[in-house]
């Protein structure tokens, strides 16, 4: 079997059928579909099982509820393919998308295998549409580079497809009970030990924004949680990435500026106190790399009077600060 595809499922009845039905219009016909209903409260999980009955390569499973990490390591426990997938249960995939990744993957003996996506909001706008659609083969420290970037290769596992030897020979998994940065961590450490990564640069899977998002949910609800999951994210890429790969030292750290600065945002949403040991962290690492902040301030989302009032304030004065930049 080429493929298997594993899709955890929690309270998504409106989207299920849409979404399976994409699966189920996939050119690529020699696939498995794993359904892992984590502890859904609506219909979700009536409908994985009416699937089951219906088709002999759908397979469903039920968990107590533990978040999307746990749930793709119990369908990955399941899977028979030769490469993976991991999608969301409320997107829908272009009928190609599988068909042409397995060929590129195949063709090149790929590790990983990469897709753009298009992104459209609830209200049926449309946005990231800018493809080269062209095709591309990336070594190890290439496609680390592009991951790091965001330069045609992104952070969430539903535009890829893994070979499921590599993931099995290095013991490669999603760290259970994560509810945010899940996705980024398990792809670095796929990337790290990826020889060959290909790119089928086109808006193949259909990603849909919608404002009740689990991760949005989640990092309103449990702050500090979301901002150690940030922290960890961090620390991988800061400490793994730097030491085995030197020569992507400084895209590392305008990479770590970037969701430093990030994480200093999501916490001005709250009292100072409340955040405070990640805020002091994040606060620190930019402060030391003044030099990287300045040269880089509009790639990690800072005017550069904004970068200069990282190095001129106090942690206290500049978290009042930015509380005065956020939009209510």
């Amino acid at each position: 079997m080429k493929l298997s595809i594993i899709i955890p499922v929690y309270n998504t009845e409106k989207y299920l059928d849409k979404c399976l039905g994409s699966i189920l219009a996939q050119d690529e016909k020699d696939l498995e579909i794993i359904l892992v209903d984590d502890g859904s409260k609506d219909s979700s999980s009536e409908i994985c099982s009416n699937y089951e009955l219906k088709y002999d390569f759908i397979q469903c499973i039920h968990i107590d509820n533990s978040g999307p990490a746990t749930a793709k390591n119990k369908g990955y426990e399941l899977a028979q393919g030769e490469y993976i997938s991991f999608i969301d249960s409320d997107d829908e995939l272009n009928p190609k998308m599988y068909a042409l990744l397995l060929d590129n993957a195949m063709h090149n003996d790929a590790d990983v295998a990469c897709c753009s996506y298009l992104q459209i909001d609830e209200v049926g706008n449309k946005s990231h549409e800018g493809c080269t659609g062209r095709d591309f083969v990336l070594n190890q420290e290439e496609g680390l580079r592009h991951l790091l970037e965001k330069n045609m290769i992104y952070s969430q596992c539903w535009t890829k497809i893994y070979k499921k030897s590599l993931l099995d020979r290095y013991h490669i998994r999603f760290i259970d009970g994560l509810k945010t940065e899940e996705d980024f961590i398990f792809n670095l450490e796929v990337f790290m030990k990826s020889n060959v990564v290909t790119i089928v640069d086109k808006p193949l899977y259909i990603y849909t924004h919608r404002t009740s998002s689990l991760s949005r949910e989640y990092y309103i609800s449990h702050i500090q949680n979301f901002l150690c999951n940030m922290t960890f994210r961090l620390k991988l890429t800061n400490d793994k990435v730097k030491e085995s790969f030197p020569a992507l030292n400084e895209i590392c750290t305008v990479h770590c500026l970037q969701y430093y600065n990030l994480m200093i945002g999501r916490a001005a949403m709250f009292e100072y106190k409340d955040t405070l040991p990640y805020y002091l962290q994040a606060f620190e690492y930019i402060n030391s790399h003044k030099r990287a902040l300045i040269k880089y301030h509009g790639k990690c989302g800072l005017s550069m009077i904004g970068a200069l009032f990282f190095i001129v304030l106090s942690p206290k004065y500049y978290f009042k600060y930015r509380k005065t930049k956020i939009k209510l």
